[in-house]
């Protein structure tokens, strides 16, 4: 007993450290994800603090191995590198990025990535290499349509891209059908989407330089609240544009607003930092054109100097620096490439040296596997041989239990035999008494003396039915502590399969009252009509 509580007392403990544990990383896994969703959201507006938490997420998410929240953790510091003009680390985070992309085999992030790799060649106006992560992005994703149930919505973000790459190389008509692609995409699409606002801003820009500017300012100005409201940062490309199209039109003072607009929100967000030298550049020219010459000096120099602070994203000077990375990364796998061949090399060196040596483990191998194969078959047998000496001891027990539960039945027996005899032996004398009307004094005094205690009859058959079946009742009073003691008396007497006849001569009852306590004692061990009592009791204990 124990043994068995031990047992179950470890397995408690052992199960409790398992749930602990479990529970632990369940709450660090809610923390953590809580941590990444936190950092999203201060993508567009605090960008210094978005980072540090997605490094550390990417820290985190690496020590699980969830490779796919590593990804998703990298682009997303991409995006907010190339916002902040910062864009060699960009480029350094979507190419880790992509490698991990093709080690899982993650085609979904992969057709992503290369959607930002082609927008930040087109920033350096590496124009090949921009349409061909484009090209890459639309076959990846293409194929997903084909294998997968997913949305048409997957190409959307790269005709887009292909949209806005088109349109500032003034191609203005292969602009306008990746744009109508997306439209189309979005119409498919029955719930709302917020990239049509993006689409709608892409349409206004055309419209703008396709000299459609009553047009272009119309649709600007009707989602221009929509930016707002969200704080979308998007705001510096869009007021950049506004003050276009209010340049175009000779609005001096609506111009000059919406450029100071989108140099505002860029410094105040730090985001789409590669359009604050334009829109500086752009304000010179309009006080320049207003004939305010001292602002537009004061802005022309800022803009260049910013330029050169964000190394010239679009100089042409700086458009080697994605070409250098280039070559030091093609040098870098070449350089990986050699080193494994000259892994190979001393592989081929060391396998005749293994060689024996493999063979010697292997032989040690086959020995502790034999050893091991002897041992569990030794072990296996010695166990059977116990669990059969068990079964033996538990049968002879058994056996036991039954000649002594059957020596006690016929002393039980014995003792109403002697109580029924001198019942009988009262009766008789009892008639011969009054066929004598009474006369006989000896008759009478012999009549006193014969008396029947079955008391003293029952308690030394429960004496010995304790002594014999010692866990009968302790199994009893557990399963139904609301026994009484006659209910124990009745059940051990059920047990021996004593007859009702006999019961009430050991009990000293009538047979209607022992059939009336069979009765109450069903109903209090919940028995149905068609349950066997004294099986039901002869299971117990």
């Amino acid at each position: 007993m124990q043994k068995t509580f031990s047992k179950y007392h470890h397995t408690f403990l052992l199960c409790l450290i398992i749930g602990s544990f479990i529970g632990l990383n369940a709450q660090n896994n809610i923390d953590l994800n809580k941590k990444y969703f936190r950092a999203l959201s201060l993508q567009y507006t605090q960008q210094d603090s978005a980072l540090v938490l997605l490094k550390q997420c990417k820290k985190a998410y690496s020590n699980l191995r969830d490779t796919s929240k590593v990804i998703d953790c990298l682009t997303n510091m991409s995006s907010i590198y190339t916002s902040n003009a910062n864009y060699t680390k960009s480029y350094d985070a979507l190419w880790e990025a992509l490698i991990l992309t093709k080690k899982t085999n993650n085609s979904g992030a992969e057709g992503k990535i290369y959607d930002s790799l082609g927008m930040l060649y087109a920033l350096f106006q590496r124009n090949d290499e921009a349409l061909k992560y484009f090209h890459k992005a639309v076959i990846i994703k293409k194929q997903q349509l084909e294998s997968e149930s997913a949305q048409s919505s997957l190409l959307n973000s790269t005709y887009y891209a292909l949209a806005i790459y088109h349109r500032e190389r003034s191609q203005f008509k292969l602009a306008q059908a990746y744009l109508d692609s997306c439209n189309m995409v979005l119409n498919k699409m029955k719930a709302y989407s917020g990239n049509r606002r993006f689409i709608n801003a892409e349409q206004a820009y055309l419209f703008y330089h396709t000299g459609k500017l009553k047009v272009a300012e119309e649709l600007l100005l009707s989602i221009e609240p929509e930016f707002k409201e969200r704080n979308d940062t998007y705001n510096v490309i869009l007021y950049s544009f506004l003050g276009d199209i209010y340049d175009a039109k000779n609005n001096f003072k609506l111009s000059e607003k919406y450029y100071l607009k989108s140099i505002k929100t860029a410094n105040k967000y730090k985001s789409h930092l590669n359009f604050l030298p334009e829109a500086y550049k752009k304000l010179a020219h309009l006080y320049s054109k207003n004939n305010i010459h001292i602002r537009a000096f004061n802005n022309l120099e800022k803009g260049c100097t910013l330029n050169d602070s964000l190394f010239g994203a679009r100089s042409v000077n700086n458009s080697k620096l994605l070409q250098i990375k280039d070559d030091y990364r093609i040098e870098q796998e070449k350089q990986k490439e050699l080193l494994k061949e000259a892994q190979l090399t001393n592989a081929r060196y060391e396998k005749d040296r293994w060689f024996f040596r493999n063979i010697l483990l292997t032989v040690i191998l086959i020995a502790t596997l034999i050893i091991a194969a002897i041992m569990f078959f030794y072990l296996r047998n010695r166990n059977k041989l116990l669990k059969q000496d068990q079964l033996l001891k538990e049968e002879k027990n058994k056996e036991i239990l039954e000649i002594k539960n059957k020596e006690l039945t016929a002393s039980a027996l014995q003792l109403i035999e002697k109580d029924e005899l001198l019942i009988s032996i009262k009766e008789q004398l009892n008639n011969l008494n009054e066929q004598n009307k009474g006369k006989s004094t000896s008759t009478k005094r012999i009549i006193s003396q014969i008396k029947t205690n079955s008391k003293q009859d029952w308690d030394t058959f429960n004496a010995r039915f304790t002594d014999v079946n010692q866990s009968f009742y302790d199994a009893l009073s557990q399963q139904f502590p609301e026994l009484t003691q006659r209910d124990h008396k009745l059940c051990a007497l059920i047990k021996l399969s004593f007859s009702s006849k006999d019961m009430a001569l050991l009990l000293g009852i009538s047979v209607e009252s022992v059939h009336t306590s069979r009765y109450r004692l069903r109903q209090k061990l919940s028995l149905q009509k068609g349950d066997n009592l004294g099986e039901f009791i002869a299971r117990i204990g």
